[in-house]
């Protein structure tokens, strides 16, 4: 009885100062009464904040990249699988028969005989064992492995493909100019057979005012402009191909058409 008793009078304590506490809400104007509901619910909002166990620290969290770090890393990934060899695919799959195929194949194009092929273009500048792929064949032909011989042909490609593609664009600027020149020389109207030659040039002179080295590219202006030459020529004289193109101009295949000077 006497423990109880304190405990009833504190319960009717709380009851008539929460009674209390509501009239007093009840009474205020409604935009006070907002106004403390909205007091109320920030102040529970931060103080689940501040207990919450679940919540990182700041230690815990990494350091925000910023966007250069990020590029130099993306370039620090981009150039490690450029200089790994085995980051690249081989340009040369099967057998040691089908790789020796696969060079053949590529110093002999492109076919169509109106330019120099790809091992022909090297030879003629110089570069006797990059034309001949004399190492890769060498290895092929003492037995090598599989895959010795897929390395030095990855290694040799590599090599030519940049040298050709120089001198292929080299070719370009040697010829380039005097194509241009007979198209300046072309009658009015241009004969039907000369009309490619124009454009032919104005791509070729792209190629070569930005030091293309992309090979095919160059190697396919080349073919078209040797062609458009061709064309041009074919039905011509000897003395009306002298004054398009001079003695000193490209060398072009003139066609025995039989027709005597005008």
């Amino acid at each position: 009885m006497t423990d109880e008793t304190p405990r009833k009078d504190e319960h009717r304590e709380r009851q008539g100062l929460l009674g209390r506490a509501r009239d007093r809400f009840e009474r205020m104007e409604p935009k006070r009464q907002a106004l403390l509901l909205a007091v109320a619910a920030v102040i529970a909002l931060a103080a689940t904040i501040a207990l919450n166990p679940f919540q990182s620290t700041t230690s815990d969290q990494p350091e925000p990249q910023s966007a250069q770090q990020a590029t130099d890393s993306g370039k620090d990934t981009k150039n490690q699988s450029r200089t790994d060899p085995s980051s690249e695919p081989s340009e040369f799959t099967g057998s040691t028969e089908d790789i020796a195929n696969k060079a053949r194949s590529i110093l002999n194009s492109p076919d169509g005989g109106n330019i120099d092929t790809f091992g022909q273009t090297l030879i003629r500048h110089g570069d006797k064992d990059l034309g001949n792929a004399t190492d890769l064949f060498d290895a092929i032909g003492r037995q090598e492995k599989e895959s010795t011989v897929r390395a030095l042909a990855d290694e040799w490609y590599a090599e030519a493909l940049s040298k050709a593609a120089g001198y292929r664009l080299d070719d370009l600027k040697s010829s380039l100019p005097k194509a241009e020149h007979a198209v300046d020389r072309l009658p009015d109207p241009t004969p039907d057979d000369c009309t490619g030659l124009a454009k032919a040039a104005k791509q070729a002179r792209t190629l070569v005012d930005a030091g293309s080295d992309d090979y095919d590219k160059l190697t396919s202006a080349q073919q078209t402009l040797t062609k458009s030459i061709s064309a041009c020529t074919a039905n011509m004289t000897v003395d009306q191909i002298d004054r398009l193109f001079p003695q000193d101009g490209p060398s072009v295949t003139i066609p025995d058409t039989g027709k005597e000077a005008q």
